[in-house]
């Protein structure tokens, strides 16, 4: 199905596809509604070029990014591997698989999910962690006890909430 734009609109898409490679693969995907299908080469240079390939430069030779799993935030390899799923960096490239299965190998907590070495896991943590482990491990039995954690945690009014074990009785997300 083809996308009539006005001219401002096309403006606004021509700014966009002028950008990062990842900001245009979503503005053909999302508001022209091209196929993903149709997209698979333009996904590919996320990986080669931008954003996505600049993140991958900034991993450490142990697999981790910033130095550590969640910390320090916003540069660990939680946050950067979180952020490489929402720019929709190419699935099946081997140094992003091989840090998303250091992260699902990371420590446990006494409730079974990953706690990053706390001692409780944190709903929260493991629900970003399932967010990108499935995009780009999509079948692998690790996340199956992510999924496990979560529906152990999971509240009588429909969601969760990351004071669980403090008695919340209520859902926050």
């Amino acid at each position: 199905m083809a996308v009539i734009l006005s001219e401002q609109e096309k403006d606004v898409i021509d700014w966009l596809e002028s950008g990062d490679v990842s900001i245009a693969y979503q503005a053909k995907r999302d508001l022209l509604h091209i196929d993903e299908s149709k997209l698979k080469k333009l996904q590919r240079k996320i990986g080669e070029e931008g954003w996505g390939c600049e993140f991958v430069k900034y991993r450490a030779n142990n697999g981790l990014w910033g130095g550590g799993y969640y910390l320090p935030k916003w540069i660990s390899s939680h946050y950067t591997l979180l952020d490489l799923k929402n720019l929709y960096f190419p699935k099946g490239n081997d140094k992003v698989t091989q840090s998303v299965s250091l992260v699902l190998d990371a420590e446990k907590g006494t409730n079974g999910g990953i706690s990053y070495g706390r001692r409780k896991s944190d709903v929260c943590v493991n629900g970003m962690i399932l967010n990108f482990a499935s995009y780009f491990m999509m079948e692998d039995e690790r996340l199956d006890r992510i999924v496990d954690f979560l529906l152990n945690i999971y509240l009588e009014d429909g969601g969760w909430n990351c004071k669980y074990d403090k008695g919340a009785m209520h859902s926050s997300l």
